[in-house]
């Protein structure tokens, strides 16, 4: 049993510990940002030139939605909040985003080509940040639960930049397969 003494001393202790992680965090943040920016600039690389290329503004504005998006609720860490928007998510892409793209008229409906990048990319990144806060490194001294809880946030932006180059590379090389080919 600690004295009142003791338990005020080990209060502080934490506070300030969490006091100082916050700049800490943010800074993550926004390496991994810069990181993410700089692997949709791959992307501009392999489309630029293509007749792809009106899309993908929109596509990296619709990524950049869904990546702040998900900085707000991992940030905020409201599961129920996250619980919610994943359901709504699935319905409104499994449903009705289907049920427009076969009953309309495609050249019409550009957003209906581009709107799945939204979801699909939101619900990547809540898959990875769900699964790092489950994860548990006991070899490595610096991956503790208290640093993916801090952090987590961040890696998900930094793996989902990592497929984002491996997916730039099949993006460039499929690019190529259509012109040979078309």
């Amino acid at each position: 049993m600690l004295s009142r003494a003791e338990r005020i001393k080990r209060e502080k202790v934490e506070n300030r510990k969490h006091l100082l992680s916050l700049p800490i965090v943010f800074l993550s943040l926004i390496v991994s940002i810069v990181i993410y920016l700089s692997s949709l600039f791959l992307w501009v690389k392999a489309i630029e030139g293509t007749t792809y290329s009106g899309v993908l503004e929109s596509i990296i504005q619709i990524n950049m939605i869904a990546v702040g998006l998900f900085i707000a609720l991992g940030c905020l860490n409201l599961k129920f909040m996250t619980v919610i928007i994943r359901s709504l998510l699935k319905l409104l892409f499994m449903i009705w985003v289907v049920l427009m793209v076969q009953f309309s008229p495609m050249a019409q409906n550009m957003w209906l080509i581009i709107l799945p990048f939204f979801f699909v990319y939101l619900e990547v990144l809540l898959d990875i940040h769900g699964g790092l806060l489950q994860m548990k490194f006991s070899k490595i001294k610096f991956m503790s639960v208290d640093f993916l809880k801090n952090h987590s946030v961040a890696i998900s932006i930094i793996i989902l930049a990592v497929i984002n180059v491996v997916l730039s590379y099949f993006i460039d090389d499929l690019l190529e397969t259509i012109t040979v080919f078309g």
